[in-house]
């Protein structure tokens, strides 16, 4: 477990990451992850620069880059754009992606500080520290202007998040997941990543 920006966590948080970890790494599965308070820049993370299939995960950056770039979008292609956000509609996606092709998606990569060659892919191999910094750009857009806050509130309630299924009912969340369960190893993974409103910020 790694922690920066002068955060200590405490022996019962280490405990229980650890703990969790341990579960599912003992059945054989990587993990990886990373948590970003957006105030401080505090942040814990582990295995976080380790490439994991980042399934429908991408999907969120990709229409916020989208959208960001293309503001009418938002209207022309709501029904698609909600499809996706909420549903994961791969047909959906594909059909965005060609219409608006990689060009918003590697200027979004790059902004995030990641390499813009992944923004070329449509369902790249991501860090989890990669993922993280794409949702701090999307974090970033949806306070940029009314149409990046209409789009984050697009959000806050997908069909699937974890994260959601655990914070959704205390806090606001946004979110954007992706799992597939395909014959090859690499492509089995359950992923997730967003924004926590938390009480205490973002």
């Amino acid at each position: 477990i790694a922690v920066s920006g002068n955060y200590t966590p405490s022996d019962r948080v280490v405990d229980a990451i650890e703990n969790g970890i341990q579960k599912l790494t003992s059945k054989g599965y990587r993990v990886g992850f990373m948590l970003v308070d957006l105030r401080s820049g505090q942040s814990i993370s582990y295995n976080a620069d380790e490439k994991f299939y980042c399934a429908s995960t991408i999907k969120g950056p990709y229409v916020c880059s989208v959208v960001s770039a293309n503001p009418s979008a938002i209207t022309n292609y709501a029904s698609s754009i909600k499809n996706i956000l909420y549903y994961s509609s791969n047909e959906d996606y594909t059909a965005l992606r060609n219409r608006y092709g990689n060009d918003c998606m590697m200027k979004w990569c790059k902004a995030a500080g990641i390499d813009a060659n992944i923004g070329s892919q449509k369902w790249p191999d991501l860090t989890a520290e990669e993922l993280c910094k794409l949702w701090i750009q999307n974090y970033t857009y949806f306070n940029a202007d009314s149409t990046g806050e209409k789009l984050g509130r697009w959000f806050q309630s997908p069909e699937v998040s974890p994260i959601r299924s655990v914070l959704g009912s205390t806090y606001t969340t946004r979110t954007k997941a992706g799992w597939i369960n395909g014959s090859n190893a690499h492509y089995q993974a359950a992923n997730d990543a967003g924004i926590v409103y938390a009480d205490n910020g973002a």
